[in-house]
Parts: structure tokens; sequence; C-alpha cells
């Protein structure tokens, strides 16, 4: 009796062991981490700027660093030559002096062979003056359509010259900050020269290079968990950050990911776009990534 009593408190203590193992809550290192990668940041946009023609380089009213919006002049070649040409071209496209003149002498040979027809009904003229006249009618219809067409080509004639003359002005294609000129004002510029580099900060891009174990479950459109965390010397190996609280962070969402591994380094690339519209991030950042798994 004893014995059996004694084998009964041992299954009762062995069970709330066994129950307060299994209610005990897991260690913190079990628990889902945000993984931290270094990443860096460069422009959304760089692009060298040129011109399309060749030229002494009369004004560059920008210099490095300058914000600009897009449409804003970057530079301007010399352009008396064309400006006098485009003058000329448009004073030939108003002018309608020869259609006047066409017009004005085709009525005239109309008028000139309805009264012949009206004489040669009553043999007052010959049929060869009612002839002569209508092929003259003819002839002056026939310069009319062709006054009628030179005017189109001095149109298009001005428009080509209004084109050529925009050549020679250079603008910004997007809004952007001016990195660095190459050019001064005098100098000659060639074809196709870069006369100075436009960069887009906003947004700003954070390329990383991810583990591999991250990939196919990191996607484009993705923003769930990311979080752009400037650099600190004092982040550790550990994913903690002491001073991320007093650093600038952004939320970023994966716009590519490498197709493949390389497989030297076992990590795959993704680039992340961070919205900086009061320039926080600059390119060439050093930066933490924070992802959540």
């Amino acid at each position: 009796m004893v014995y059996g009593n004694f084998m009964r408190v041992v299954r009762v203590l062995i069970a709330g062991v066994v129950l307060v193992s299994a209610a005990a809550p897991r260690p913190a290192s079990a628990q889902p981490a945000d993984r931290v990668f270094e990443g860096l940041t460069r422009p959304s946009r760089d692009v060298d700027l040129v011109m399309r023609v060749s030229g002494v380089l009369a004004r560059l009213p920008v210099k490095s660093g300058q914000a600009v919006r897009q449409g804003d002049v970057i530079a301007e070649l010399k352009s008396e030559l064309e400006r006098q040409s485009l003058e000329i071209a448009r004073l030939r496209s108003e002018s309608d002096h020869e259609i006047i003149i066409a017009e004005k002498t085709r009525k005239l040979r109309e008028t000139e062979l309805s009264q012949l027809k009206e004489l040669a009904a009553r043999e007052a003229a010959s049929k060869w003056e009612v002839e002569t006249t209508g092929v003259q009618v003819e002839i002056e219809q026939a310069r009319a359509e062709t006054a009628r067409f030179n005017k189109r080509l001095a149109e298009a004639d001005h428009h080509r010259e209004q084109l050529l003359l925009a050549e020679r002005t250079l603008v910004a294609p997007f809004d952007g900050v001016i990195l660095r000129t190459m050019k001064e004002e005098g100098e000659g510029v060639a074809d196709l020269e870069p006369i100075a580099v436009l960069v887009r900060l906003d947004p700003i891009w954070v390329e990383c290079n991810l583990p591999a174990d991250l990939f196919g479950r990191v996607h484009v459109g993705g923003v769930a968990g990311v979080r752009i965390v400037a650099a600190d010397p004092a982040v550790d190996g550990s994913g903690e950050d002491p001073a991320a609280a007093a650093e600038v962070s952004r939320d970023g969402t994966i716009i590519a990911a490498d197709p493949l591994v390389d497989a030297a380094s076992n990590t795959f690339r993704v680039i992340f776009e961070v919205s900086n519209p009061d320039g926080a991030f600059a390119a060439g950042l050093v930066v933490r990534v924070r992802l959540n798994e």
C-alpha cells in the first residue's frame, strides 16, 4: 500500500514538471528576428547631359551641387547665325505674296478667256486665241498651286530652323541635382560631348547584396518589414543598432532583384527604392537595411 501511494505521488510530480515545461516561454533567441544588411545608396538616375550639335559654349548657368527642375536651362551654345536663319525662315513662312500674285493672274486670265469665248461665238475672235488663253489659265492655276506648295515648304523650313536653334540649348530632362560640370563658358563643344552630369536623388536607390538563403523570399514590389537606417560605427554583428533611434529611417520598396545568385559570394543583388524628398540620404552613403523575415 505504501509503495502504491509513493508511485502515485511520483507520477503527479512528473506530470507537473511536464506541464510547467510546456507552458514556459521560448527563449528570445527563438523568436523571429530582424536581419540587418549593409547597402550602398546611389542615384535613381545618373545621366551625362550632352549637346547634339557642336559649337562654342555661350552660357553655363548651373554649377555643381545645384538643384534644377525639369526644363531648366543647363547650357547654351552661341547661336547668332541660327537665330538669323530662323528669322529669315519666319518671314518666308508668313509671306503670301506669291500666292496672291498667282491667284490674281489666274483670275485675270479666266476673265480674258470668258470674254474671248463670247467674241468667238460672234466670230469676233479666233479659235487659236481662245485655246491660247485657255492654256494660259491652266498655267496660272499651276503657278498658284506651286505658290501654295512653296508656302508649305517655307513653313516646314521655319519649323526646322526652330528645332535647329532648340538643339543649341541644353535643358534638364528631369528634376535633380547637378553632380558636376565639365565645361566652362567660351569653350568649344563637340557633338555628343558631355557638358554636365545630372543625378536624381528623390527617390534614391539602395543596392544591397542579400544572402542566398533569402533568394525567392523577397520579391519586386515588396515593402513589408523593410527599413533603411543610416549606418553607424556602433552597429555590431548582432543586428542591433544602438544609434538607430537617432538615425533617419525610411521604408523602402524592392524594385529589382537579380534572378541569379553569385557563386563566389553566395549572395544576390537587390535594389530598394526610398523616398528622399528632404535629401536626408546622399548618394554613396553606406546604410543598414533592416529586413523582417
